[in-house]
């Protein structure tokens, strides 16, 4: 190639014989951030609070929280809590219950759960926590593994509206999204169960 026809094209670099891509105009760059910058902050915005749903939660009694997990996205997720001490009334389900009510959540029902009913709270022979996926007649399912039972002894179960919604199985419209306070009867041991969007 000659040197007028290579200087017609596009130049390539000496080193590597590669051809040279122009710097982007200031315009260019300009809506390329612009674009990223939208983009993260809709994946932000559609996980409500910074860290997904319940996050409160990590604040309360944080030194006694033993075990933990979260996966939160842009159309659902979970997360779990659980705390245990080794002194008796420790926690109690009217304090837990008045934290969730400062952060928002309406506890709308107790209930009272046997060591022996608790018991019955399995998923292929593992323990899980299965309300959420007891809601409006649903049976267990495999996403029960995704709230394992750390509470095996009787126990005082909150249920509260969370203020997020779920869309269920062979339901057109989206529902309550439930969160449960599981709190054990000697004040040892509590737990925290939320599950929202699509499931």
């Amino acid at each position: 190639m000659t040197a007028s026809k290579q200087a017609q094209g596009r130049p390539t670099t000496a080193s590597s014989g590669r051809r040279y891509a122009p710097p982007l105009k200031p315009r260019v760059m300009r809506t390329r951030q612009r674009v990223f910058l939208s983009w993260v902050l809709l994946v932000l915005s559609s996980c409500g609070p910074v860290g997904g749903p319940a996050r409160f939660w990590k604040a309360y009694r944080p030194e006694f929280i033993v075990a933990q997990d979260s996966d939160q996205g842009p159309w659902g997720g979970k997360r779990w809590y659980y705390w245990e001490s080794s002194n008796g009334s420790t926690f109690s389900a009217s304090a837990a219950a008045s934290f969730a009510e400062s952060k928002g959540w309406k506890c709308i029902a107790t209930r009272n759960y046997s060591a022996e009913a608790i018991s019955t709270w399995v998923f292929t022979r593992k323990p899980v926590f299965p309300l959420p996926y007891e809601e409006h007649g649903l049976t267990r399912n495999a996403g029960c593994l995704d709230f394992p039972r750390k509470i095996a002894v009787a126990s005082t179960v909150i249920q509260c509206e969370s203020g997020w919604t779920r869309v269920y199985p062979g339901h057109a419209d989206a529902e309550t999204a439930y969160g449960y306070i599981q709190v054990s009867v000697d004040g040892k041991q509590m737990a925290v169960y939320h599950l929202w969007g699509e499931t």
